[in-house]
């Protein structure tokens, strides 16, 4: 577990640490929430298209995928239309078409509605944000799986095993 000042940073460090830590494309949904656009379009990513319903388009994606992309990231649950994503399919997917690739999920939406406990056996990386819980604003985690790498993007004291420095709110 890695704490954050939030959201935005959670899925900064997931995109920006993970591609630092393991260089290649990243790859995300064109519905993610700007804090992952933004570092995916920073780093020259593809954007995959959704269907009419707001799905990520499995066979888009599909066709995104190879031996070059070393992340992907999948909002749960769209944080405008609600839409959930089919996270499993997703990671099925990405392991066989990407297998190098880390999977990172945005929960921050789904976290206070949905039952996320199985998310951790499919996905290496998951945001979420205090805030959507009842805890005070400013407090985020990005939820790590052992053995992979993040590279930190807030460098100082070495707080957070190093990957993420700063006095804790």
């Amino acid at each position: 577990i890695i704490f954050t000042s939030g959201g935005t940073e959670a899925d900064n460090l997931a995109v920006f640490g993970a591609l630092a830590a393991r260089p290649g494309r990243g790859v995300c949904s064109a519905i993610e929430h700007h804090a992952v656009l933004g570092p995916i379009h920073a780093r020259g990513g593809t954007v995959v298209p959704v269907t009419d319903e707001g799905e990520i388009d499995l066979d888009a994606l599909d066709a995104s995928l190879d031996a070059e992309v070393t992340f992907v990231s999948v909002m749960m649950a769209n944080n405008e239309t609600g839409r959930i994503q089919p996270i499993e399919a997703v990671a099925r997917l990405v392991r066989r078409r990407s297998p190098e690739a880390v999977i990172h999920v945005d929960a921050v939406q789904a976290m206070p509605w949905l039952d996320l406990s199985s998310l951790g056996t499919v996905v290496d990386l998951i945001s979420i944000s205090g805030h959507k819980l009842g805890a005070p604003q400013g407090v985020g985690v990005l939820a790590v799986r052992s053995g992979v790498a993040i590279s930190p993007v807030v460098l100082g004291g070495g707080q957070e095993r190093e990957r993420r420095s700063g006095t804790h709110n």
